[in-house]
Parts: C-alpha cells; structure tokens; sequence
C-alpha cells in the first residue's frame, strides 16, 4: 500500500502522459531492433493535467525537463496557467529531442526520464508537485503484413501467459521474484508476456522496462458472470449505438489500467478479456466491447486493442468487431489462451499471418523454468523440443507471402486524444 499526498495545486494521479514519436531517420547496426538504435530526432507530446484543489485561483507554470539515462538535461518545456478555484486543465506542450535519440527496444533498453514540475507563481516560483517518469523512445506498430514492428523491424512476438501467482508467495509476489521470471524467460528467448488474466504490479513493468519484454495488458472484466447487462434480450448486432451498458465501476478501472500503465515502453498492445466469459458468440458482445474500447481509447491512442478468446472468427462473434489485432488464417485460434490442466498452456501469436504456436508447459518442482515443453501450431505436428528451436524451425518453414486478411482494419495511432472521458 502506498500513501502519496501532494499540494492542493498538483498534477492529477496518473495525469503526467509523455508519449513521443520518432521524426528523424533511425539508425540501426547490423542486428537491427535487436541491438542498439538511434534517431536523428523525436518529439515527446506532453499531456499533464493539474488540479487547483485550493479555495482561491491559482498562476502556475508547469516545467518539464527531459533527462537522458545520465540524468544529463536534453530538453525544457515551460507552460503558464492560471486555474480558476477547484478548476482543472490539461497542458500539452511538445517537446522536441533534436539531438541524436537513443530508442528503446528488446535488447537495448535505453530510457529517459521526463520530470513535470508545477510552480506557483504566486509565491515567487516555488516548486508545489513534482512527478517524474520514466520513458523509452519507440516506434512499435502492429501490420497486417508484417506482423509487429519495432523501430521499423519485424518483431516476431515470442512468449507466454503469466498468471500473477508465484509458487510459494501466492500473489504476493516479491520484486526479486517478479524480475527473476522477466529475465527468465528473455533467457530462453522469449520476449512477450501476456497479464493472464488482469492488470499487473507496476513494478512488473518496471523490470518490462528494464529487461526488454513487450507487454500485453489485459483488462478482465467483460464476463458474463461479472458484467451485468440491463437487458436479458441480446440486442442487435450492429454497433454503435450500445444497446446495452457497462458497468461504470468496472469501465472506470479498466480506463484507470490504461492510464497508469501508459508510460511504459515495453507496454505495445492493451487486451479487453480473457477466454470465453468475455461475451464470446453473443450478440451484445460488441456492445459491452466497445464501450471499454472506448474508454481505453479516451486515455491513449497509440496502442491498439485485442481480446483473448477461445473462439473462432465469425460474423456471429461479434467481440472481434472491436479489435484492432487479430488473427487472419482459420486454421489458427483467434488469439492466446492460458489454462491449468496440471500444465500450464501458453501461446506464441504472429499476428497478421494466422501463427499460433502453443506450448504446454509441464509442473516440475526442481525446475522454475522449463525450456523443454509440448508445442504445436497451426502449421506444425506437436513436438517435443527446446521453444527456440521449435519456434526458429516453424518460422523457417513458413511461407510469409499468405494471403493478408481482405480488410484489415486501421488502428488509431494520432495523438492526442480528444478528451479524458469522465465516468
């Protein structure tokens, strides 16, 4: 638990938003996105929202600094405000890096971090909140071609569904633990790590951050057992309108999921159920979807969204209407899925080309990591084998020149956002 207090003139909890854009041409050595980067420039686009909670105005400035990993000032932003009492406001100043910018990516980490400072200008400057927040520089776009790209590379997405559970600590996992299964799993090749099946403990993230593991978060709350519809008659298929409504309490911790979680670079794709309580094969499906689409989409629009299901696509599975991400071969399930059958089930998906690989990791007591598990695919009999082996061999044997899928949909990537939505 953690008690954060601050002045009445501060910056909204999780209100400090620093996504950025490359604008220059990036450098790559010979090992691409899997070695270090740089760009000829970049521009952070600040979004900070600060409250005047005190009884009378207030004349404040917001200064950001932009610090590189040396804690050495690269950029400075600085924005006057007056705030009327109990009022709020949203500033979004942009910020250009002209120098030479270090990108984040799996194998080099690079971060900076951005400090917002608020001012009060009627006391003569004195600083009242201060909030900094760690970012990395990244270009990360989903393709229906190419699958994911990082900083203009194909990234193929290897890894697992990770329950928040730890043998031994139950959820209360340690930091030492949580680090210890990030790297764990980069060591046997992996770079993707699915929430299974809810938002995780930013300190998760952190190490994300650190050791280069791309991040599906995963928003829960769209069962039929815990999202109460008005109506017991399914409504149209078409959307919108919404024909039905979501609960305002769980809308607001999926949109507060997104808006803590937002900063964080190894963070490439936000995820609205799991399995099939999530509305799968009912009508109002998309309904209830798009509804936690759209507040997802109220606190950032520069990552797609997708859903993890145990169905097949289909007009009459309406919950695919609302991803940005999903699959495009029949033969392969829709999209990740994780069970417990005395072994866990994980899943590797190449998104745009109709790859699952799926491995079953069996329980051993002596082993916390296992390299050697059960995988099969949707292109492949089940074998028996280290996952990067298995996982270079099935590439290898591909034909990437698949059929794309006949309308892929457009994922959103302006910024900023028109609004926070208030729920």
């Amino acid at each position: 638990m953690w008690l954060n207090f601050a002045d009445p003139l501060s910056i909204v909890p999780w209100g400090a938003y620093f996504p950025s854009s490359i604008t220059g041409a990036i450098t790559s050595g010979p090992l691409g996105a899997m070695g270090p980067q740089t760009a000829a420039s970049a521009q952070i686009f600040a979004q900070v929202d600060v409250q005047n909670a005190r009884a009378a105005p207030a004349d404040m400035t917001l200064a950001i600094t932009v610090m590189d990993a040396d804690g050495a000032t690269v950029a400075t932003s600085s924005t006057k405000q007056k705030l009327p009492a109990g009022g709020w406001a949203r500033l979004t100043p942009s910020i250009p890096l002209s120098s030479t910018v270090n990108l984040w990516n799996t194998e080099s980490t690079y971060m900076y971090a951005v400090r917002a400072d608020v001012l009060d200008n009627g006391v003569g400057g004195a600083v009242v909140d201060s909030v900094t927040v760690p970012i990395g520089v990244r270009d990360a776009i989903w393709t229906p071609n190419q699958g994911f790209m990082l900083n203009g590379f194909k990234v193929p997405a290897k890894g697992f569904s990770q329950h928040q559970d730890f043998a031994g600590t139950g959820t209360a996992v340690p930091d030492r633990v949580n680090e210890f299964r990030v790297q764990g799993i980069r060591a046997i090749g992996g770079n993707f790590w699915r929430t299974a099946h809810n938002p995780t403990n930013p300190e998760l993230l952190d190490f994300a951050d650190k050791h280069g593991m791309l991040m599906w978060v995963e928003n829960r709350f769209i069962n039929k057992g815990v999202q109460p519809i008005q109506s017991a008659k399914d409504a149209p298929q078409a959307f919108p309108p919404f024909n039905t409504a979501a609960d305002p309490g769980l809308l607001a911790d999926a949109q507060a999921m997104v808006l803590r979680d937002r900063n964080h670079p190894s963070v490439v794709i936000w995820s609205l159920c799991n399995e099939g309580g999530c509305q799968i094969g009912s009508t109002v499906g998309a309904s209830i979807g798009a509804q936690f689409k759209n507040v997802i989409t109220y606190a950032d629009t520069t990552r797609p969204i997708t859903a993890n299901g145990e169905w097949s696509i289909g007009t009459s599975d309406t919950m695919t209407n609302v991803m940005d991400v999903r699959a495009s071969d029949p033969l392969a399930l829709a999209l990740a899925s994780a069970r417990k059958r005395g072994a866990q089930t994980s899943a590797m998906y190449y998104p745009g080309r109709g790859l699952l690989i799926i491995c079953a990791q069996f329980s051993h007591p002596s082993y916390p990591f296992h390299t050697t598990i059960n995988c099969r695919s949707s292109h492949a009999a089940t074998t028996t084998e280290n996952t990067p082996n298995f996982i270079s061999r099935i590439l290898s044997s591909l034909s990437w020149a698949a059929s794309p899928p006949a309308a892929p949909r457009t994922v959103a990537t302006t910024y900023p956002p028109t609004s926070q939505r208030a729920i």
